[in-house]
């Protein structure tokens, strides 16, 4: 799967995966509920270290940037103080 996260998207991914993780650790949370964080912290993680979220490639969202855009950008940008 190709990678559809830009770089604020993985950092908020993995700090809240990994808050929920600790969060997990010190406090003591019952039964269904510690499951349900403990998977939710896993999903977190997992996409914001691969870079791709399954959910995102469905609905066909990318919030990372391309290349080719920013290029445009930085072209029309210098044109137009030229």
């Amino acid at each position: 799967m190709k990678p559809n996260l830009g770089p604020y998207d993985i950092a908020i991914r993995l700090g809240v995966g990994a808050g929920l993780f600790i969060l997990l650790w010190v406090k003591e949370i019952e039964f269904p509920l510690n499951w349900l964080l403990l998977f939710i912290s896993f999903l977190l993680v997992m996409t914001g270290l691969s870079g791709s979220c399954p959910f995102y490639w469905v609905f066909n969202i990318s919030t990372r940037s391309s290349r080719k855009a920013s290029r445009t950008h930085r072209n029309a940008t210098a044109a137009d103080h030229a």
